[in-house]
C-alpha cells in the first residue's frame, strides 16, 4: 500500500513566482500506465519471467522557464502497479506487486520533454505451481535509475496531458535469494491541474 506521507509530497499547493520576467509553475496530478517488465536471476543459468503491467500513480512537481519555450522540470512521483506472467499455463501462475516512489529533473523544449531520475522499488512476487503444490514469495528493493520522455498539451489554460514513456532497469535485493535483474518499459496518460 502506498504510504500516506507520500501524499503530502504530491498535494502541492497553489504556489505562484517569477524567475525574471517569466512565471515558474507547480503542477499537481495523476495516471494510468502500462506496459512490460521483465525478472532475471543473477546466475547466468536463471530462468526469466515476463509480466504485462498496469499501474497508477500521483505525480507533482514544477516548471522553471530558462528562455522562450525551454526550461527545467522537476518532478515527483507515487505509484503501484499490478505484474502478471504472461506466461500461460494450467499449473503455475506467478504475479508481483509493485510500489514505488521517484524523483526526476529534465528539460521542456515547447511541447516535448525528456530527462532521468531515480526511484525505489519495493516487488513482491509470488508464485504458485500446482504440479508440485509449492507456493513461494520474495520480496526484492531498492533504489533504480530511469529515462523518460513525454509531450503535452495544455488546455483551458489550468490543465495539461501528457503521454510519457519510462525506462528503468538495474538489479533489485532480497535479503534471502540474491538479487534479480529488473527491466520494465511503461507508457503512461497523466493529467495535471496548473498553478501559475
Amino acid at each position: 500500500m502506498i504510504r500516506a506521507t507520500g501524499l503530502v509530497f504530491i498535494l502541492c499547493v497553489s504556489v505562484s513566482a517569477f524567475a525574471g520576467d517569466k512565471e515558474f509553475s507547480i503542477y499537481a496530478g495523476g495516471g494510468v500506465s502500462a506496459g512490460k517488465t521483465s525478472l532475471v536471476g543473477a546466475n547466468s543459468t536463471a530462468s526469466s519471467s515476463k509480466f504485462s503491467d498496469n499501474g497508477y500513480f500521483l505525480e507533482g512537481g514544477m516548471n522553471v522557464p530558462m528562455s522562450g519555450d525551454v526550461g527545467w522540470a522537476l518532478g515527483g512521483e507515487i505509484g503501484k502497479s499490478t505484474l502478471v506472467n504472461t506466461l500461460k499455463s494450467e499449473t503455475y501462475m506467478e504475479n508481483a506487486q509493485l510500489d514505488y516512489y521517484a524523483v526526476k529533473l529534465g528539460l521542456y523544449i515547447r511541447q516535448f520533454g525528456f530527462g532521468a531520475g531515480y526511484r525505489h522499488n519495493d516487488l513482491t512476487v509470488k508464485s504458485i505451481s500446482l504440479s508440485s503444490n509449492q507456493y513461494l514469495e520474495n520480496n526484492y528493493k531498492g533504489f533504480l535509475p530511469f529515462a523518460y520522455g513525454n509531450f503535452s498539451v495544455e488546455f483551458k489554460g489550468r490543465y495539461r496531458a501528457a503521454v510519457e514513456g519510462q525506462y528503468v532497469t538495474g538489479s533489485l535485493k532480497n535479503s534471502t535469494s540474491g538479487t534479480v535483474k529488473f527491466n520494465e518499459m511503461t507508457v503512461g496518460l497523466r493529467v495535471f491541474l496548473m498553478f501559475e
